[in-house]
Parts: structure tokens; C-alpha cells; sequence
């Protein structure tokens, strides 16, 4: 009789089970992203040099990229803050290339961390290349893609992959002024979800916004899709870091001279 019982109830569990699943997914985090994105006021601000105290922070990760982004002669241009304030405060480093077709970006903050390589095509547009990928852009700007856990190196061999696929020409970075550059294209991208109707201004003179529904309801689904695509982002990324992995051992890298043997200096382009 207990073993009936439990093969009757045992199917109703895991249909229970599949529900629950299915309306956490489709319905409460959908609806809980939607309502989080039409609250929170987004602001784009230009970065400013980071004190002293609040330059100290980064995460071994980081360093570990920053030091092999410098040893394959990326110039390390400074070190920013965001704007914010306390535990929201991120701290910047921006990492050049010596053809300035890619910009490393690193972002530090107290509860997480994340590297970004960009390069620039024609009409302002980005090809972004990140270890973890943050709020989906809905501006059209940015085409990314992430490669979770992967090295600097894995990140670099996918990302001129990438650049490599393009049929248009990559736009240099400038040599000067890259900060003011880079909210640039920050405002630009706000006007392009503001013309869009995707977002409405809170205080247009410092370019703060919220989600309108319709921006909202874009952002929930793109997160979700972002969720959905983890897996094959985590299969991408092992497929890079070992394709990278052998392309070191084949033909490792050579030493980047520096100052000392005549090198170019890392800080050699100006801001």
C-alpha cells in the first residue's frame, strides 16, 4: 500500500516541482527584474582620477590580467573612479594596445569585478569581449559577448577572433582625452534608448534615467536570455582557454622591452 501511495504522489510532487520551477523563471524573476529596472536611476558619469586610498583596491584577478595585459604591451593609461560612493564605488583601469584597436577595461568594485576589451567599429558601434557581462545593453552600440573564468590571454585570442570576423575596419582609439572618449559614447548610448523610448530622463542635465515599461520589459527578457546562454558561453570559454593554452606553449610570448632597455614607457599615450 506505502509503495502505491508513493508512486501516485511521487508524479504529483514533480509536476508540483516543475511548476514552481517554471513560474519562478517565466513569471517572479522576469516580473522582479522588470520592477528593479523601472527603480533604479542609472546615471552616466564621466570618470575622474581615483584618490590615493581607493586606487590601492583591485582583486587578484585583475591584477593577474592587468599584469599580463602590460606584459603583451598594452599601455596602462590611469586609474578612475566611476562617481559612486562606498560599496557602489568601481575603480577603473583602462589598458590601451600599442595599435590602439583594443581598450582594456577593468572594473573594481567591494562585491564583484569584471574585465571588458572593447574595440570600436564604424557609426560608434562596439565589439566587447568581457569575463562577465553586466546590465544588457538596449542602445543597438554593443555587440558582447562573455567568456566566464577565462584568462587574459583566452579573452584576447576570441576577442581579434571577433574583430577578425568583421567585414568593416576597426576605428582606433584616440591617443588623448580616452576618459571624455569613453562618456561620450556613454551619453550617446543613453540618447539612443531615449529616442528609442526605452528610457525617460530623471535629470537630463547629468544624464540619469529610468526603464519606461517598454525598456524594462526589454531588459528583463535580454537578462533572461543571458541566463539561458550561460551554458554555451561556459563551453565557449573552456574551447578558447584551451585553444589559448596551446598557442602559449607553441609560441610563448616574448618579453614586452620597457623603459629600462629602450622600450616604449607604458604610460606613453597621453590622456
Amino acid at each position: 500500500m506505502l509503495s502505491l501511495a508513493t508512486n501516485r504522489i511521487l508524479p504529483l510532487l514533480l509536476m508540483a516541482a516543475a511548476a514552481v520551477f517554471f513560474l519562478l523563471l517565466f513569471v517572479v524573476l522576469p516580473a522582479l527584474i522588470f520592477l528593479v529596472s523601472m527603480w533604479e536611476k542609472p546615471r552616466e558619469r564621466p570618470l575622474v582620477p581615483a584618490d590615493a586610498d581607493a586606487a590601492q583596491g583591485n582583486s587578484d584577478t585583475l591584477n593577474r590580467i592587468i599584469a599580463d595585459a602590460t606584459a603583451r604591451g598594452f599601455a596602462l593609461l590611469g586609474v578612475f573612479s566611476d562617481g559612486d560612493k562606498g560599496f557602489q564605488q568601481g575603480i577603473v583601469r583602462l589598458l590601451l594596445s600599442p595599435d590602439r584597436a583594443i581598450l582594456v577595461k577593468t572594473l573594481y568594485m567591494k562585491v564583484s569585478s569584471r574585465c571588458l576589451m572593447i574595440s570600436q567599429l564604424p557609426g560608434d558601434r562596439w565589439i566587447i569581449t568581457c569575463d562577465l557581462v553586466g546590465t544588457k545593453d538596449l542602445s543597438g552600440l554593443h555587440a558582447e559577448e562573455m567568456l566566464p573564468g577565462a584568462n587574459f590571454a583566452a579573452m584576447l585570442l576570441y576577442h581579434r577572433q571577433r574583430l577578425e570576423a568583421q567585414p568593416e575596419p576597426v576605428v582606433p582609439f584616440p591617443a588623448n582625452g580616452l576618459p571624455e572618449h569613453l562618456h561620450r559614447h556613454g551619453l550617446l548610448r543613453y540618447q539612443t534608448m531615449q529616442a528609442a523610448g526605452l528610457v525617460s530622463p530623471v535629470r537630463d542635465f547629468s544624464a540619469t534615467w529610468v526603464y519606461t515599461a517598454r525598456g524594462a520589459a526589454q531588459l528583463a527578457g535580454a537578462q533572461i536570455r543571458t541566463m539561458f546562454a550561460m551554458n554555451r558561453a561556459r563551453e565557449l570559454s573552456n574551447a578558447k582557454q584551451a585553444e589559448a593554452d596551446l598557442a602559449e606553449r607553441s609560441f610563448p610570448q616574448p618579453p614586452v622591452a620597457g623603459p629600462a632597455d629602450g622600450g616604449a614607457a607604458e604610460d606613453a599615450i597621453a590622456l
